[in-house]
């Protein structure tokens, strides 16, 4: 009896839209500039996620704290903040949430945060849980139980939103807001990624992608654009447009199948499959480059992937080819799942299962495909494994050959030009038989009388022109009458 054997968990594809790569953020002068995102409801959440990329200079003053992203209480008195992330001279970098109508912070070490350097904060509360990452990595955490206490004020960016104190200096860049807390792996997988803004619980994203203006979009489903500075206008609180070099990368990674079909393979041979990983942007530039690495179960010796890792370029293409030796595994059907890990917009996890059969051996496959009607062989036939990607040609002669195909039963499909498809099932090839299989193959001719029909008709006219269609061929003819009016009125 064929047993079943499965490697892999619940198999998921991630997929998001793609969009393009970093190209602006705005530069705050620690002394006067700062930005703002009005008001709203749905930033009042219980739990949250709070996701921001900066590159700071160094503190203006002495023991100074400067306010990243915050959303403050009404006024600057207890509990002063409804969360805030900021950044201490010292290089820490701290987190405030007022949780149950308390105010709590958790802070990380001294000179954690580089000077000049792209770093990535995150900061989180579950229900139970503040935690503190940066770049991807834990670094604090605090167990509280409770809600978050939310406010009716606008979300500050470079300064202390109730009071103009504690002003940044450096740049901000991909600020996100989630309604739930992320977890770590969450968070790395997609700090240097790109989103489509239609990611599950995103509720503010801002890219600061403009460049110039007042304003800089909200490409989450709250569409609740920022502003610059006190005004609508130009003026000196307006934090600065610059070149965005902050590392989101925008590659669009395809793959060539959703399964890895290793198919039938016999007792002691080697499955292969080759999966071709495409990147599809149009930008030539090495933001658009992908990286990507290949996970294998641990416990599968006999899998493998060649590469496992590499770097493919814009519009470029690499093959892996994924390979299942069977030497050691008894005759049965396998099945489980590999994870493909990327840095590219669209795609940074995919799980995609594969499949094979391992049998005890090979037969032989063979014979002659023939016009069924004028008994003569037919060259260039198509003669295919309909299951699985094995197939070969008649030669001149009319004839194919398998010379050793895996023990196994299948669909034979047979097709030729002007011939009708041909399909035999359930074929039965055991170890070391030689199978000697002709196909006849029929073909269909549709021959009409009149071929053309032309009349003229005045209004209220009609007509009655008998059809007569002929098949002088050898197979069935399916055919079909429509009406066709070329330039008729659409009513």
């Amino acid at each position: 009896m064929m047993k079943t054997i499965l490697y892999y968990p619940l198999i998921m594809l991630t997929m998001v839209a793609s969009m393009t790569y970093a190209q602006h953020a705005l530069q705050y002068d620690g002394r006067q500039t700062f930005g703002f995102i009005p008001r709203n409801d749905v930033y009042n959440c219980e739990h949250v996620t709070l996701e921001v990329w900066i590159n700071p200079d160094q503190c203006i003053g002495n023991d100074r704290w400067d306010s990243i992203i915050n959303k403050p209480y009404i006024s600057h008195n207890q509990p002063y903040y409804q969360w805030l992330i900021s950044r201490h001279q010292l290089g820490s970098i701290s987190v405030c949430f007022t949780i149950n109508n308390d105010w709590h912070r958790i802070r990380s070490d001294d000179d954690i945060l580089e000077l000049h350097e792209w770093s990535h904060i995150a900061a989180t509360y579950d229900g139970e849980n503040i935690r503190l990452y940066l770049n991807g990595e834990l670094i604090a955490e605090d167990e509280l139980e409770g809600t978050i206490t939310g406010y009716n004020t606008d979300v500050s960016l470079g300064r202390l939103g109730n009071v103009n104190v504690d002003y940044y200096q450096g740049i901000i860049d991909e600020l996100r807001i989630w309604d739930h807390a992320r977890s770590e792996e969450e968070i790395g997988r997609t700090m240097n990624s790109l989103l489509s803004g239609e990611e599950e619980g995103l509720i503010g994203y801002w890219r600061f992608d403009e460049g110039e203006g007042q304003s800089f979009e909200d490409l989450s489903r709250t569409g609740n654009n920022g502003r610059l500075g006190a005004g609508n206008n130009e003026e000196a609180t307006d934090p600065d447009w610059v070149e965005s070099d902050a590392p989101i990368y925008g590659g669009i990674l395809e793959l060539s199948d959703d399964l890895i079909e290793f198919g039938p393979v016999p007792g002691g041979r080697t499955g292969e499959f080759e999966l071709e990983l495409t990147n599809s942007s149009e930008e030539q530039d090495e933001m658009h480059v992908i990286s990507f690495l290949v996970h294998l179960p641990d416990d599968l010796e006999w899998l493998g992937a060649e590469p496992a890792e590499g770097d493919i370029d814009p519009g470029q293409s690499t093959v892996v080819t994924f390979s299942a030796n069977s030497e050691d595994l008894e005759p049965g059907e396998y099945d489980g799942a590999v994870t493909i890990e990327a840095n590219a917009s669209n795609v940074q996890l995919a799980e995609i299962p594969w499949h094979m059969f391992v049998v005890e051996g090979f037969g032989r496959l063979h014979g002659h495909v023939r016009d069924a009607a004028r008994d003569r062989m037919i060259a260039g036939a198509a003669v295919q494994i309909e299951q699985y990607d094995i197939s070969t040609e008649t030669d001149e002669n009319g004839e194919y050959n398998f010379p050793e195909i895996p023990a196994w039963t299948y669909d034979i499909l047979v097709t030729a030009a002007d011939y009708l498809p041909h399909i035999d099932h359930e074929v039965t090839i055991d170890d070391n038989e030689d199978v000697e299989l002709d196909f006849d193959l029929l073909y269909a001719e549709c021959v009409p009388d009149p071929e053309a029909i032309e009349i003229a008709l005045e209004p209220d006219d009609l007509f009655d022109v008998p059809l007569e269609i002929n098949n002088p061929g050898s197979g069935p003819l399916t055919w079909r009458v429509a009406r066709v009016f070329p330039n008729a009125p659409e009513d």
